[in-house]
Formats: C-alpha cells, structure tokens, sequence
C-alpha cells in the first residue's frame, strides 16, 4: 500500500484505539436515562415541587441524594406517584438553575457542562443541600474560586461577610451553613483575593521606578483599591488591613491607606455599621511580627428609639386566649369598649386547621355575640410551618414582608408597612424582648407592646396581653397579624 508521504506494509499501519464495549454500554445507559428520564420525565414515579417549578423523576436516582431520601421516605404515598415538596424558603442561596444543574447530575455527569461562573454558587449550594454529589462540589466550588475578579468582587464581599470567621464559626450560626466546608473556603479565597491579588493587579505591592516618576496608575489603582474598602463588612476590612500579607508599600502607607479608608465609612459608604461605626488606628506591633497598623470599632452608645412613653396616655387592650398559646390558633379579643363604634367587645378568631403539605389560618372578625364572622385575613403556610404569602382584607403580600428584618437593627426587629389612619402606608417595626415580650414602634412614635401572660379571664385563659396607642381598626388588624407572625417565628426558631 502506497501512501504519500510515507509507506506502509501490511505490518506497519497505525494502531487503532477500541474503546471497551462496556465503557460504550454504560455511556448509552446514561444518555438514555438523562434524555429519557430526566430531561423528558418519562415513566416518573415521583413528582418534585421546588420554587415555582415540578419534575417528573425516578425514586430510585433520587435515592443517590440522601437529602431526597429523607424526603421520600416521610412523605405519604397517596396515589400511584409520590409527590416531595423541597421548600428553598430558608436557603436563598439554593437558585433555580443551580438546582435544576444539581437534579440532573444525579442522572449524568453531563449536567457539569452547564456549569458557569454565574451560576456555580447556586448549584454548589444544591450540591451542598442534596449531598452525595462531592465531585460537583468541588467541580463547581472551582468556578466559583475562578469568579472571583475585579468586576465581581462587590458580591463575593457581601457573601464573604456573612460567614463567620473560622474561630468562632462552631459558636456563631451562619446564614450560608448550606455550603458546610465550603463556605469557610469561600471565604479564605474572596480574603487572598482582597489582600494579595487584587492590590498586585493594581500593581501596589510595591510602585517601579517608572510609576514612581508618574504617579497616576499608582493612584487610580489606589482609588480603586479605597472604593472597595470602603464597603467591604467590618470584620473584613479589619483583617485584611492587619493582615501582614496587605502589601501596599511601607506601614506609614498603609496606615495613610486606612485613614482614608475609615474617612470615606464615615460618610455613610460602608455597608451595615453606618454612622454609629467608630474605628480607631494605632501603631504597635510591627516589630514582633505582627502589623504595625490595628483597626478597632466602638459602637456609639445611644437608645435606639428616642421616646418616653407616656404612661397617662389613654391605651385600650386585647386579650389573646388559647388552650395551648398558638399564635395560629387562638381569639384576640379587644377587651375594652372599641374606640371606633362603641358596640363594646369584638374580637378576631385565629383558625388553623391542620393539612397535609400546606396550611391556612383564617383570620374571621366577630362583633359581641354575633355567631357569623366575616373573614378579614388568611395566611397560608408553606410545608405546615414556613412562611407563605398573606391576604389582609383583599391585598396579597408575602408574610416574610410582614416579618421584613431587611434594614433593621437586629434579628430581633422585624418590619412591615402598616395603613395609618388617612391610608397612607405606615412602616411600623415589632422589637422582641427576652422575655418573650414584644414593642411595636413606628419611627419614634410607641404604639403598642404584647407581654405574655397566663391568666383566667372572663373569655378563658389569656395567654397575652396587648396595649395599644391607636384607634384605626385596620391597623390594630394589621399589628395583631404580623405580632403571631412574629411570635410563630421565634416559637420555632425560623
């Protein structure tokens, strides 16, 4: 056989590589069941609700997800399908994609394919929550490693800041636990990313002789190196600007860096501390081998609400009875005479009756002895017990916006916006105590506190009481809703 360029023999011609049959077998098994069963859902035998979505899947690739076996295994089988709901409520982190990303590796490795920068903290975070999945995990905590740049490094800050740092990650809970040992290696790698790499990008470490002829790249780097460091959490900010590895030029420099870092958190930059952040820097240090510039915080003293209440000030009060102190369950009754009409007592009835997979209270209003109500409210419950949405008198709202911790001081202040009494919305916040007590204010302005009580009454055993300094009917609706929202979530640790 004549070839151009080179001659063959019968003896001489290239060796052919055969892949196994049984690799090709396995590979037709897999392709066929991620086609078929994943991607199609044929022959399902178990339908999963997530987010607004369904998938028609198998049990038995299900079962690779110790996550999903739980779920199966306490779910009823009532028909020829079992139905799972995964509730992703508590896990913000869990996304869409990333989900759907984590379900179809559970069929075939194909599903790494789809893998991105911009969505691999999602499908770690499924990865994370289904388990059994470790070489996703680390396929995806990759990517995720990789996307940290310049241009994402406001997000990667945010993320970094809620996980506790590593010494006291075993006392403190964090909201990211979902991501187990990955979250702290997360966040060791967004710190060498702030500390080492990016003031090396914006060549800082140490100027040449030609930048320090000119000195604007110097300088833009240095800007752009401030405008981060003057958002970034607290406790970031202080352990990267302690950190012997934060070379940007001499101490003197790098204290000089701080100064001005501290200054622009001062003018209300800085994310979460504010203006009742003071930071102090001070030389000491540097000679024994530690930094020579230290970051400290003291927190301004001053009452968070400025008010004295005026206890001559007329208030009205509502019982709240119940068998077994359900906030879901139980009558607010005003118990004196109604400062609206004047047809003496009235009261709400707070029902809730106990269904598979999701749950309503109705909220029904009852005046004197008047046997028929009128439902004013309903709270639906996701899974019996998570947050789900609620509608007042016509208007639908999430219940987790009628317990909004977003913008509030502490978990311990939720906020939701009420109606005054012209109508306007009136953004009122609930403060729970220790004591299992509760204050509702609204700006500076008290309007009402709930104290546990265990008393017998003339309408039964009053589990609380609550004061209040307004006479709107639509608000005291409102205000006795979210404080049994409030009050379900710290009974339960939501």
């Amino acid at each position: 056989m004549r070839k151009v360029g080179r001659t063959y023999t019968s003896n001489s011609f290239p060796p052919v590589t055969l892949r196994s049959p049984y690799i090709i077998h396995n590979e037709e098994i897999v392709s066929n069941l991620y086609n078929m069963g994943f991607q199609s859902g044929n022959y399902a035998d178990t339908i999963l609700h997530v987010h607004q979505n369904s998938y028609r899947l198998h049990a038995l690739i299900l079962s690779r997800s110790p996550y999903l076996v739980h779920l199966m295994s306490t779910s009823p089988q009532t028909g020829g399908q079992r139905v799972i709901y995964v509730d992703l409520e508590r896990e913000p982190e869990v996304t869409q994609e990333g989900f759907a990303i984590a379900l179809g590796y559970l069929y075939s490795s194909v599903s790494l394919s789809l893998l991105r920068p911009d969505n691999a903290r999602g499908a770690l975070a499924a990865a994370c929550l289904l388990g059994g999945m470790e070489y996703l995990c680390e396929y995806a905590y990759d990517a995720c490693r990789q996307s940290i740049r310049l241009e994402t490094i406001h997000g990667w800050l945010d993320f970094a800041g809620t996980i506790p740092i590593e010494s006291t990650a075993s006392s403190e809970l964090s909201t990211l636990s979902i991501f187990g040992r990955y979250a702290q290696r997360l966040r060791d790698d967004v710190l060498q990313y702030l500390i080492v790499t990016l003031p090396s990008i914006l060549e800082l470490h140490a100027p040449s002789t030609s930048q320090r002829a000119s000195q604007a790249p110097v300088q833009s780097g240095r800007d752009t190196l401030l405008d981060i460091f003057s958002r970034v959490p607290f406790d970031i900010f202080k352990t990267a600007i302690e950190s012997p590895a934060f070379q940007i030029g001499t101490d003197q420099a790098r204290f000089k860096f701080a100064k001005d870092a501290i200054d622009l958190r001062k003018r209300g930059i800085a994310r979460g501390t504010g203006a009742e952040e003071t930071v102090v820097l001070a030389f000491g240090g540097g000679n024994t081998g530690g930094s020579a510039v230290h970051v400290t915080r003291k927190l301004r003293k001053r009452p968070l609400w400025k008010y004295t209440l005026n206890t001559q000030r007329p208030y009205w009060e509502a019982l709240f009875i119940s068998a077994n102190d359900d906030p879901r369950d139980h009558i607010a009754v005003m118990a004196n005479a109604s400062p609206v009409d004047g047809m003496g007592p009235r009261c709400y009835v707070f029902h809730t009756p106990n269904n598979h997979m999701q749950t309503r209270t109705t909220v029904t209003q009852m005046r004197g002895q008047t046997e028929a109500g009128l439902e004013v409210a309903t709270l639906d419950w996701l899974l019996t017990r998570f947050l789900g949405t609620a509608n007042i008198r016509g208007r639908t709202v999430l219940m987790a916006d009628l317990a909004d911790r977003h913008g509030t001081a502490s978990d311990a202040h939720r906020s939701f916006t009420g109606t005054s009494p012209d109508g306007s919305p009136l953004r009122c916040t609930w403060v729970g105590l220790h004591d299992g007590s509760y204050q509702l204010w609204s700006s500076d302005n008290y309007l009402a506190d709930f104290r546990p009580t265990n008393e017998h009454t003339d309408f039964g055993t009053s589990r609380g009481t609550m004061r209040y300094w307004f006479k709107d009917e639509q608000l005291f609706l409102e205000a006795i809703i979210t404080l049994n929202i409030n009050r379900w979530m710290d009974m339960n640790e939501l």
